[in-house]
């Protein structure tokens, strides 16, 4: 039952550093939602289904669409 969770945290470990790294920013929204949905993943799978659910109603639902917004009215 481990090894789910280990690929959930390698997931979110390497989608955060292309959010830090890259350059186009849509790429980047595009990256931070998949890591926030491994982080959702990893709380799912430690027995925290409320925390889980939170993070993606908050940050990935509401926030995320915040930033799509930005995104495309700015027009990077």
């Amino acid at each position: 039952m481990m090894w789910p969770f280990y690929l959930m945290a390698l997931v979110a470990i390497v989608s955060t550093i292309r959010v830090v790294t890259n350059a186009n920013p849509v790429h980047a929204l595009l990256s931070l939602i998949v890591s926030l949905i491994a982080v959702a993943g990893m709380f799912m799978l430690v027995g925290a289904p409320f925390a889980g659910a939170l993070e993606l109603i908050v940050p990935a639902g509401s926030i995320m669409v915040l930033f799509g917004f930005v995104v495309i009215i700015v027009n990077l």
